[in-house]
């Protein structure tokens, strides 16, 4: 019996042992499936983590280029004349092919000095505040194009958060070093040559979160105001009639001199005050409505000027009110309702009545912004009374509310995935650049800064740039004929790099945001005809690596590496809550905190569309500016004939006339096709825009009353339209996307579009819209034309755009000839939907 027992313990520790193997062998095989499962986690994480880090690059690369694409384009802001247009065609393309090398290949033995340099340099940003101010003191000529590079090279064009930082801090120090001190700071600020002007500008530019600001309140007031442009929106009364041809003003206002003409007159003005009053307070609304998104690091920029101004007391209380609201509004809003082309605002053409109403808007809202401190002209009393007070002066506040002693690390956030890992910036920017610390570090009076700036630049090997000295650092350089390998020299032209200055359409001489006067600047322009250009390529842009960054995949760091960075971010959070209120300038620590990056490079891209489109803009704007007479002929040949077909061939042989003028201008010819093709568009809608009113209703008052006929019936059908109603019978499985806003959105803002093409553009985007809805809503069947229609009627009764049945006209009087394919087929449906709902009852 004991040894069964002995037997049966020894059989069942076998099998213990055996089951213990066994699970041993499992846990072995888990063990190894996870450790192959973390092991291509791992790969993927490092694949991902090396697509983000060439994204990164790339994005870096985009925006390099939009920032010398947009100073480009300010370059022929400044000189507006179309001698520089072939110049900077060029200019534009050619940095398209911007090559990026790695810097050692053109600094060799001197790129760590450099990388060093540049470091110190960025994370020194009160050290850049005390140089700039320095050389604006001993008159450097170089001052505007150093800005530039500090902006574009230096902080990367704050497509950073950590870059946006040390901008912020520069910017305060610019405030205590030039604003507090002088005796007339509003005067230094308004003159916009400053340094902190200049960098203002430039930052304010290139800050994402103050461009999705500037859309997000802007675009549907201007998108409003298009749609109305066919008259001039004069503020001051003795002006309105001054707008009118002799003839008009004849059959508007009666002979001049008498009582008819008075009354006449007073009751334009009426009109004309109902209407700026309309608009700008929808302006003043969308602006109240999105005031949440407003840049953070603006607000904050606010609050500092006014809380170092108060401290300094060298001026009062309401000239420290009005500088900041010339900060928020002169130098950021206003300027974006005069141009919004070339903030990407709007892609549509400003004629030029539609800019002249935008002038009168962003004045009045200066104005009223400016009304608690300032006094109000009392002859323009009868329009500004018509506001509520405060109604713009009161956002002012609500910008102004906050701290004022909070660090600008505080705005962005404090997540960890990106940070600058190089510097863009060409051999004779990094030249400009070490000569004009030099020149400070020999010139200034200040130890400190003198012993500063010995240490950053001594070691550097002074800058040596065969032939003519070349102060201004030009990125265009001649393609060299001989065989010799040997890097070439930057050419002796005047750099593109530092031009930005005022847009070309200027405000009334009170309105003070484009009063900078930049015109030695645009007078120095080089100007580059076709063939000089064919030679000429662009400098290389170095790739200066930042020495010391740590490129740890997100994902694998160890656990004491992750506590030891939480713990190094609570410190550098709290070194930089004291950092603004030291008092020395010149000893600010790195920045180490990595910040996520809020860009893409989508938006990159669009920047630099947006540069290109402008330029197109602006160059078809002198281009026109030339041909003025013969289209002011054009204009009143076409008044005077009578048949459509007459009216569409005129349009046509005038159009290709300029067409055929801008293929063989020399002002073109650098121009890419693409560009060229743009700006065929542009001049179309140009000269559509110079007709539009005439074209839109030939039969004058007779075509607007048919058409507000039409209006008011489409109003009372909205009143009672359904879904189910009895001559539409939407399909049930339709209704969830009703009353389809995005669709009626499109055909909203038809009237802003001037040519036929583009109204044919908007129905297609309207129908593809409600195709792409139907589609979403039943995913069992493809939608039909019959699915379409009566969504179609739905839409275009609840929009119910004004001026229906002259649209339909014009489109088919001067486009029906050109409809094919897709945009012939959609606008049939659309017009068919016209006729249908004129016919539609109310039951």
């Amino acid at each position: 019996m004991f040894s069964q027992d002995i037997t049966v313990l020894r059989v069942n520790n076998c099998i213990n042992i055996m089951s213990s193997r066994m699970d041993l062998m499992d846990l072995a095989r888990h063990l190894r499936q996870e450790a192959l499962f973390v092991q291509s986690e791992k790969q993927n994480l490092q694949s991902l983590n090396e697509k983000v880090m060439k994204t990164a690059e790339n994005l870096y690369h985009l925006s390099w280029i939009a920032r010398q694409q947009r100073q480009t384009l300010d370059n022929l802001l400044l000189s507006h004349t179309d001698s520089n247009l072939a110049s900077c065609y060029h200019r534009s393309n050619v940095v398209e092919t911007a090559n990026f090398i790695d810097s050692y290949k053109q600094l060799g033995i001197n790129d760590c000095s450099y990388s060093e340099f540049l470091q110190l340099l960025r994370e020194n940003p009160k050290v850049l505040a005390s140089c700039l101010n320095y050389g604006e003191k001993i008159d450097l000529s170089t001052m505007h194009q150093i800005v530039n590079i500090i902006m574009a090279a230096i902080y990367g064009n704050c497509i950073l958060p950590e870059d946006e930082v040390h901008a912020l801090v520069l910017l305060k120090e610019l405030m205590s070093l030039q604003l507090a001190v002088s005796d007339n700071p509003r005067r230094l600020l308004r003159h916009g040559s400053c340094a902190f002007s200049r960098f203002y500008k430039i930052f304010s530019e290139c800050l994402f979160s103050a461009k999705i600001f500037l859309t997000a309140a802007l675009h549907e007031p201007i998108m409003n105001l298009l749609m109305a442009d066919d008259l001039f929106l004069d503020i001051d009364p003795s002006k309105a009639a001054v707008r009118f041809h002799p003839q008009e003003r004849l059959r508007h206002f009666g002979k001049e001199g008498t009582p008819e003409y008075a009354a006449s007159l007073q009751n334009y003005r009426n009109w004309t005050i109902k209407k700026l009053v309309n608009i700008t307070n929808r302006f003043i609304e969308e602006i109240r409505n999105n005031l949440y998104c407003f840049p953070q690091s603006l607000s904050w920029l606010a609050r500092q000027m006014y809380n170092i101004l108060m401290k300094a007391k060298r001026v009062e209380v309401r000239e420290v009110g009005a500088m900041c609201a010339d900060l928020v509004f002169a130098f950021f809003i206003c300027p974006a309702i005069v141009d919004p082309e070339s903030y990407g605002i709007t892609d549509i053409p400003i004629s030029y009545i539609a800019r002249f109403n935008l002038m009168q808007v962003a004045q009045i809202l200066q104005v009223l912004a400016m009304s608690k401190w300032e006094e109000i002209d009392r002859k323009l009393m009868d329009l500004y009374g018509k506001f509520e007070k405060d109604c713009m002066s009161s956002l002012l506040d609500l910008i102004l509310e906050g701290s004022t002693t909070d660090s600008p690390a505080d705005l962005v956030n404090q997540f960890q995935d990106l940070n600058r890992s190089a510097i863009l910036i060409t051999e004779s920017e990094l030249h400009s650049l070490v000569t004009f610390l030099k020149t400070v570090e020999a010139e200034t009076s200040d130890p400190i800064l003198k012993k500063t700036l010995y240490t950053m630049v001594n070691h550097l090997p002074t800058p040596q740039i065969n032939g003519p000295s070349m102060p201004n650092g030009n990125l265009v350089r001649e393609i060299s004929t001989s065989s010799d390998n040997q890097p070439m020299t930057p050419s002796t032209k005047r750099s593109f790099l530092g031009k930005v200055g005022r847009k070309s359409s200027k405000l009334p001489s009170n309105m003070m945001l484009n009063s900078d006067n930049h015109a030695d600047e645009a007078n120095g322009l080089p100007e580059v005809d076709a063939t000089v250009a064919a030679k000429t390529q662009l400098e290389d842009v170095l790739v200066v690596p930042i020495l010391g960054i740590d490129f740890d995949c997100p994902g694998m760091l160890t656990e004491d590496k992750v506590l030891a960075m939480e713990s190094q971010k609570k410190k550098t959070s709290l070194e930089n809550g004291n950092l603004l209120e030291e008092g020395d300038a010149l000893s600010v620590g790195p920045e180490i905190i990595e910040k996520r990056t809020r860009f893409s490079l989508s938006q990159d891209q669009e920047d630099k569309q947006v540069c290109n489109q402008y330029l197109v803009m602006t160059s078809v704007r002198i281009f026109l500016e030339k041909h003025d007479r013969y289209l002011q002929l054009f204009v009143r040949s076409f008044q005077e004939l009578v048949v459509a077909d007459e009216k569409a061939i005129k349009v046509e042989e005038f159009l290709n006339y300029l067409f055929n003028y801008v293929q063989n201008d020399p002002m073109w010819q650098t121009a890419s096709v693409m560009q060229i093709e743009h700006a065929k568009a542009v001049i179309e809608h140009s000269v559509m825009s110079r007709i539009y009113t005439f074209a839109l209703h030939p039969n004058g008052d007779g075509d607007v009353l048919r058409d507000k006929v039409l209006h008011e019936h489409m109003q009372k059908l909205s009143q009672v339209i359904t879904p189910n109603h009895k001559d539409l019978r939407i399909p049930k499985i339709y209704h969830s996307e009703c009353p389809w806003p995005s669709a009626q959105a499109e055909l909203v803002n038809i009237n802003a579009y001037k040519t036929p093409r583009d109204k044919i553009q908007c129905v297609l985007r309207c129908c593809n819209t409600i195709m792409n809805l139907l589609s979403m809503a039943s995913n069992k069947s493809v939608p039909a034309a019959d699915d379409l229609m009566p969504v179609l009627v739905y839409v275009l009764i609840k929009a119910n755009p004004p001026h229906l049945l002259s649209t339909v006209q014009y489109v088919n009087t001067f486009y029906e000839k050109q409809l094919e394919g897709e945009e012939a087929y959609w606008w049939t449906q659309f017009a068919s939907g016209v006729e249908f709902i004129k016919n539609m009852d109310y039951s």
